[in-house]
This record gives C-alpha cells, structure tokens and sequence, in this order.
C-alpha cells in the first residue's frame, strides 16, 4: 500500500497527458501538460485557430537508460542491416529527453519560399544558441528543439544568407 502524501505512478503518468496545439498556417504549436487545457484559442503568432488534439502522452517517448543498453548489446550482435538499427537506436538515444512534438525542415524551408539548409547546420546553429536540439526517428527530414518557431526560422533564413 502506499503512503499518504507519496505521488502514485498513476499520478505521475497523468502529469505527462496533455494537448497540442498546431497551427496549420504558420507551423507554431504549443504543449499543455496535464488534463487541465489551457491554451489560447488561437495562434498568438498569426491569429489563426489552433488544431487541438489530445488528450495524449507528452512525456518522454524513449527511455535514455534503456537505448543506451540497446545500442551497448546491438553492438555485440550479428544481425541483418545492423548499422540501420544501431542508426535507428542512436537516433532514439538522442531524442529521449526531446520535446513531444517535432519540425519538418523541409515543410518549413516550403512555407518560408526557400529550399531547405542541411539538417546538420540548422542541429549546429540551434545548439549553439543553447538550445536543446535532436533528430527524431519519425522523421528523416525532422528534428525536436525547445527553440521557438520564430527562433528556428530565424537560424534557417541566416544559413540561407551565407
């Protein structure tokens, strides 16, 4: 039985439903954690009316602990198209403490009218602005960033000035 005042993992788990909003016309989303939805009705960048959906998992969708020792045993293995998996884990690895949601650079680089820089400097500028940057096994062309829209924009219309 568990103690009074201890979080139950029933709890915990709750904490990590939530809502997201999209905006399908300037790409801006917004996470709300928790069964408690408060957002704006509408996109505070362009005014336009959000796409909501939830409730859903916004929580971590990998385990760092549990990759790591994946890819430590994949290593080992001999297996058929090892380096897509070791690819794919170390893709997961990396995403495991990301944002829930995620940008496609090339849906982005269409909506700002120019072709897309590569993954690598936009991942490279981001981090060295601070920002939290990782691939995503969703998505080739996407990656999770805590970076505002405005911000990411930004570092992909400055690659494109270069």
């Amino acid at each position: 039985m568990p103690k009074w005042g201890k979080e139950l993992k029933t709890d915990i788990s709750l904490k990590n439903m939530g809502y997201i909003a999209h905006c399908e016309k300037c790409l801006n989303r917004m996470v709300s954690k928790g069964l408690n939805f408060k957002m704006p009705l509408n996109c505070p960048n362009c005014g336009e009316s959000w796409i909501f959906s939830g409730p859903l998992w916004c929580g971590n969708i990998q385990n760092y602990d549990f990759t790591k020792g994946i890819l430590e045993i994949l290593t080992e293995l001999k297996i058929n198209r090892k380096k897509e998996a070791l690819k794919l884990v170390e893709t997961c690895k990396d995403e495991a403490n990301s944002p829930p949601t995620f940008y496609d650079l090339h849906t982005l680089s269409h909506k700002l009218k120019i072709s897309a820089p590569p993954l690598v400097l936009i991942m490279d500028s981001l981090k060295n602005e601070g920002y939290y940057t990782s691939r995503t096994h969703f998505n080739p062309n996407g990656i999770k960033t805590d970076a505002s829209l405005s911000v990411l924009e930004e570092i992909i219309l400055n690659l494109k000035k270069r």
